[in-house]
């Protein structure tokens, strides 16, 4: 048996599916793990990955739009109880998400400004200079 076994935490998900459904996997059930499933851990880690990705994104689309005039509507000590997390927690991840996001989003407009003045500079080249350069004439 590896040092792993998910079908060992079967119990642990029965009680965590009753007590917060939100928190299952959209394709795990009891049962798959019962049968150890037949697909590989990097593939398992892969869908876990991209879950973790998209579920970020859910929260941090749910967070903007609950952002009034640049502040947070603020959320209820119950709120915290019953999604399973600490209010410092939440507030520590959402500094780092938001840390991220600007980073992210600084790095897009370069990107776009790059491209922009690439394409402008492409565009005053004649069709011969393009094609010694590589790109298609237009």
């Amino acid at each position: 048996m590896p040092c792993y076994d998910p079908r060992d935490d079967i119990e642990r998900e029965e009680r965590r599916r009753k007590e917060m459904p939100c928190n299952m996997h959209n394709d795990s059930s009891p049962e798959d793990w019962k049968r150890g499933g037949d697909l590989s851990i990097q593939h398992n880690a892969d869908a876990i990955r991209r879950e973790l990705e998209e579920t970020e994104a859910m929260l941090c689309m749910l967070m903007r739009r609950m952002l009034t005039d640049g502040v947070l509507v603020e959320l209820e000590d119950k709120d915290f109880e019953e999604a399973g997390v600490t209010k410092d927690a939440f507030d520590a991840w959402w500094s780092r998400h938001e840390y991220k996001d600007a980073a992210r989003r600084k790095k897009e407009a370069v990107e776009r400004e790059t491209k922009r003045l690439i394409n402008e500079a492409l565009a005053q080249l004649s069709p011969a200079h393009r094609a010694a350069l590589g790109y298609p004439k237009t």
